[in-house]
């Protein structure tokens, strides 16, 4: 399973400082924040005012924060996702920190 401090104790995975401060707060959302929100969900967070977290500008950082949200929760990444990392040029190694190679 991923785990943000397994990265860091691997320095030949060289992700920059961006994919760095994705990855960290990758760790403390929800898989709601990659999924397209319910009808219920919706209402819920109307009612209460509750803000989700959207997707980045940045489509690499996007496809790094879901990757890494995805992996934490769910233990692997879909393939969809997998392919849309090594697309945007993420090593093999880095791959492999999300169960993704």
């Amino acid at each position: 399973m991923y785990h943000f401090r397994d990265i860091t104790a691997q320095p030949d995975l060289a992700f920059t400082a961006e994919e760095t401060l994705v990855l960290q707060l990758a760790e403390r959302e929800s898989v709601c924040s990659v999924r397209s929100p319910s009808r219920l969900v919706r209402f819920v967070a109307w009612l209460f005012a509750v803000r989700h977290a959207g997707p980045l500008a940045n489509a690499r950082l996007e496809a790094l924060r879901r990757a890494a949200i995805l992996a934490r929760i769910e233990g692997k990444v879909p393939a969809r996702d997998a392919e849309a990392l090594a697309g945007f040029g993420f090593s093999p190694a880095q791959l492999a920190v999300f169960g993704a190679a």
